[in-house]
């Protein structure tokens, strides 16, 4: 199972429910939802909430686990 944000897996559930009118409203509502969510995972990542190997910076762990592919 591919890793998912809270806000990607709510997506991927509700979308093909979602007439193409609902899915436009929506859309945007959804990306700034995942762009915050991604503030939240980076700053964690920051402030040291978040045990990552290596020398990662908040960006590239990101990017690994809950990027763009695993949408």
């Amino acid at each position: 199972m591919d890793a998912k944000t809270a806000v990607q897996y709510l997506k991927n559930m509700v979308f093909p429910y979602l007439s193409h009118d609902q899915k436009m409203i929506t859309g945007q509502f959804f990306y700034e939802a995942e762009m915050m969510e991604k503030d939240q995972i980076m700053l964690a990542h920051l402030k040291g909430y978040m045990n990552i190997e290596g020398n990662k910076t908040e960006e590239q762990y990101y990017n690994e686990t809950y990027g763009k592919s695993n949408s």
